[in-house]
């Protein structure tokens, strides 16, 4: 059985990662909060993962970025494999604006997502220090009491 030690620990599991993002289909910061790390079923899913290197793929290694990933549906079926090269994200293929803004606001849910993204999208017509207060409200607001 794996439950990870820490958040840290869990972030440096590849087969944490893995299995949270196989269960909840994204791993940020909610899939490392305590009660997810010591879920029991991301915990079996994490132990039905093997982990197996491709040396070839890793030749491919830096021009590109690539993995595999195989599974097969029960005992007596086959395994069925698919390689990823260039995965969504990496220099030849990265995310679009909308996607960079999906990601960061499950990564700063807190935050005004869509307000940061025009202004960051659009900064030629707007101030540094707006998309500052943007990022950093508490601070800005402490700093000016």
């Amino acid at each position: 059985d794996y439950t990870p030690s820490s958040a840290l620990n869990a972030q440096m599991s590849l087969r944490y990662c893995l299995a949270a993002a196989l269960a909840d289909g994204q791993v940020l910061p909610a899939q490392f909060s305590e009660a997810k790390m010591h879920d029991p079923s991301l915990g079996t899913l994490a132990a039905h993962l093997e982990l197996v290197d491709d040396p070839a793929l890793d030749k491919l290694y830096p021009v590109h970025f690539a993995g595999w990933v195989a599974a097969k549906k029960d005992q007596q079926s086959d395994w069925t494999r698919v390689d990823i090269l260039d995965p969504t994200g990496s220099l030849a293929a990265p995310m679009d604006a909308a996607a960079v803004s999906r990601k960061f606001a499950g990564n700063s849910p807190q935050l005004p997502v869509d307000r940061i993204a025009t202004v960051a999208l659009d900064i030629e017509h707007h101030s540094v220090r707006e998309l500052i207060d943007l990022l950093m409200p508490k601070q800005n607001a402490r700093a000016a009491a």
